[in-house]
C-alpha cells in the first residue's frame, strides 16, 4: 500500500462538493483521515469566489499515474469542467501532494491552501514525510 495525501478545494458550492469528494473517496479507497477545512483567497486568478480547502490522507494499491487518473475521474463525476483558465473557478480540485511518504509538490511551502491542511494531517497523525520540516 502507498500512503498519499491529496489536497481538495472548491469555490463552486464548496462545502457540498468537498463533502461529496470525501464521501466518494471514503467509499472507494482506503480512506484514513481528513483535515479541517480552511477558507482561502483565490491564487493566480483573483476575480472569483474564495475557496474551501482541505486535505485527505488515504492509502492505495494503485501506481501514481493510475491513482491520479482515478482522482481526475472523481473530479469529472463532480462536474469539474476544465477550461482555459487553470486557476479559475471549479466544483472540485483533487491533487496529490504527498506520495509514498514524500512531498511531491515543489511549491508546497509557498501555498497556504495546500500546506496548512496537509500539515494538520502530518502532525495530527505523526506521519513521517520525507522533505517535511514542520
Amino acid at each position: 500500500m502507498t500512503s498519499t495525501i491529496i489536497s481538495v478545494g472548491s469555490n463552486i458550492e464548496p462545502q457540498k462538493n468537498c463533502d461529496a469528494a470525501e464521501s466518494i473517496l471514503q467509499t472507494e479507497t482506503d480512506f484514513k483521515a481528513s483535515s479541517s477545512y480552511i477558507i482561502t483567497k483565490p491564487w493566480g486568478y483573483t476575480d472569483q469566489a474564495d475557496f474551501l480547502n482541505g486535505a485527505f490522507w488515504l492509502e492505495t494499491q494503485s501506481d501514481f499515474d493510475t491513482f491520479n487518473m482515478y482522482l481526475k475521474s472523481v473530479e469529472k463525476r463532480l462536474d469539474r469542467i476544465k477550461h482555459g483558465n487553470k486557476a479559475g473557478p471549479r466544483t472540485i480540485d483533487l491533487d496529490i501532494v504527498i506520495w509514498d511518504n514524500a512531498i511531491i509538490v515543489a511549491d508546497f511551502y509557498d501555498k497556504d491552501f495546500v500546506r496548512v491542511p496537509v500539515t494538520e494531517l502530518i502532525e495530527t497523525h505523526h506521519l513521517n514525510i520525507r522533505g517535511y520540516s514542520g
